[in-house]
């Protein structure tokens, strides 16, 4: 909201990552939230990333959805850790 609708478009590449390493640098945890799918937004997240947090319901069958699939298959260099909600 900060930086505008038009804030994901390709011409504002260099703004919106300028912006992004601002918060980095002010803050010592930054938490992105990715999109169910995989959008432009959920790349950008899993490429800023140090640790991916995959979460899920612990009292539900376990099934990968399109992203874990992509995780599970890409070598991703971020730890990933899967927190299990019940």
């Amino acid at each position: 909201a900060r930086l505008g609708a038009s804030a994901l478009d390709s011409i504002q590449e260099f703004r919106l990552s300028g912006w992004l390493a601002q918060q980095e640098d002010a803050h010592r945890i930054v938490l992105y939230q990715t999109d169910a799918s995989l959008t432009p937004w959920t790349v950008r997240c899993l490429r800023q990333a140090d640790c991916i947090l995959i979460v899920g319901l612990g009292d539900q069958e376990p099934t990968l959805g399109q992203l874990e699939q992509m995780l599970e298959n890409t070598a991703v260099r971020a730890l990933k850790q899967l927190v299990l909600l019940h």
